[in-house]
């Protein structure tokens, strides 16, 4: 319910209207407030009625998110986040806060920073240079992001996150590799692919040809 309503006022008239069943419980025969000639309530009557309550206000809830229109979710923020940030890479407007080629020392980094492990893996077999990484917001949440650059100069990035793959709009791709499923979708040149590793989802972008990016996401699910 938390989830379902974030961003989004409750009705004017449901706390009037959780109230107005509060008291009626509250004076009724089997509640806890009795009039003249009333009898007093059996024992087990009042978990019933709260029961019932309960019942009713979720009853509610469940009403409203089915007719309401659906509130702002962070999925398709998730996605744009990694194509606005993958670009500022690109650019120079974002840059490594944490410069090094050593992956031991930039995992040591993010340790600091992060509730989560953050795996950086040594591309140099496939020609990509570690440069640096430094801590992001992915969906309104605190990320890791560390930079590579290709053997013709162009940047790629990864994302480390917590999350899970049901944020994320449906891909315009669906792939597996070794057991794992990638959701790929493609932004003008970038092509930006997420998978799940436990409970930290991880994303890879760039501006390469759609099937490198595809495979450097391979390379690092399966760990080389």
């Amino acid at each position: 319910m938390r989830q379902a309503f974030r961003g989004r006022p409750a009705p004017a008239d449901l706390s009037a209207a959780v109230s107005a069943m509060v008291d009626a419980e509250s004076s009724s025969p089997s509640g806890g407030a009795h009039g003249a000639g009333s009898t007093a309530a059996a024992p087990g009557d009042r978990p019933f009625a709260w029961a019932a309550l309960a019942a009713a206000v979720l009853l509610l809830g469940f009403w409203l998110v089915n007719r309401a229109p659906a509130p702002p979710s962070a999925r398709p923020t998730i996605v744009a986040d990694v194509v606005a940030s993958g670009r500022a890479w690109r650019t120079g407007a974002e840059v490594p806060a944490h410069v090094t080629s050593a992956t031991a020392d930039l995992e040591e980094y993010f340790a600091t920073e992060l509730p989560f492990h953050v795996t950086v893996y040594d591309l140099g077999m496939m020609q990509y240079r570690l440069v640096g990484g430094r801590i992001v917001t992915v969906g309104g949440r605190k990320g890791a992001a560390f930079a590579y650059d290709a053997p013709d100069g162009r940047r790629v990035v990864c994302y480390m996150y917590l999350g899970t793959m049901a944020e994320l709009p449906p891909p315009d791709e669906r792939r597996t590799s070794k057991g794992h499923e990638f959701y790929v979708y493609h932004d003008g040149a970038d092509t930006v692919v997420f998978w799940p590793e436990q409970k930290v989802i991880c994303a890879f972008i760039g501006d390469l040809p759609s099937e490198d990016v595809v495979q450097l996401a391979f390379a690092k699910a399966s760990g080389l």
